[in-house]
């Protein structure tokens, strides 16, 4: 959007409403002035059954600007430099403009259209895209979390089952004699079983057998 004047008082020198602390983000930025101005007009007219025109959020916020009671094709220079009057090429027209001002507007800027400029809305609702970035965020630790959380439970899981494998094993080992040893290994091995955890075995294993105090290659 064009940078407009800013100020204290509308065009016409009425005095300007005081914006509240926590919607003046940049106090004095004039589109963000105007445009909480619009909405308090807007919002008390609503309130006391008056009338509303067609887009009255627009309508109010361009009075603001201006000081002019009406809207010229030429003030929609102000929200899109681009934007030519006449131009036949063209086809988007000034009542396209304010619909979509008016949308925006009146949403609290959540919903801006085409043909509005994209960085509209970061000029008069700045804090809608911080907290669209913020809830980003938080959705974005909350998956990494909850991937996180199911990890873990996998990894248990994945070890439990290896436990489990592995006390089958030690008791598989209890009941061999020497000679069944070598099949007992590649078994255990094809179940995944880590070499250090089956010399431990192993080890163990021999204590009942004096006689095979040399199985290095086991161990």
């Amino acid at each position: 959007m064009a940078a407009g004047k800013a100020g204290g008082r509308a065009a016409d020198g009425r005095a300007l409403p005081v914006i509240p602390n926590h919607l003046a983000l940049v106090p004095w930025h004039p589109y963000r002035q105007a445009v909480w101005q619009a909405i308090a007009q807007v919002e008390a007219r609503r309130e006391a059954g008056r009338r509303l025109s067609a887009y009255p959020y627009a309508t109010a916020f361009f009075r603001q600007l201006t000081g002019r009671p009406t809207l010229l094709a030429k003030d929609i220079r102000m929200i899109d430099v681009t934007y030519r009057p006449g131009d036949r090429r063209r086809a988007t027209r000034k009542e396209d403009y304010i619909d979509a001002l008016d949308t925006l507007i009146a949403s609290r800027g959540e919903h801006c259209y085409s043909p509005l400029p994209g960085d509209t809305r970061d000029t008069l609702f700045p804090e809608v895209n911080r907290r669209r970035r913020q809830r980003f965020e938080h959705r974005l630790t909350m998956k990494h979390t909850r991937q996180a959380r199911i990890d873990d439970t996998l990894r248990r899981h994945k070890r439990r089952r290896y436990q489990v494998r592995l006390a089958q094993a030690e008791i598989e080992l209890a009941f061999i004699t020497p000679g069944e040893l070598d099949r007992w290994v590649r078994r255990a091995q094809q179940q995944g079983l880590v070499e250090d955890d089956l010399s431990g075995l192993v080890l163990a294993w021999t204590a009942r057998f004096p006689c095979l105090a040399e199985l290095d290659s086991y161990l």
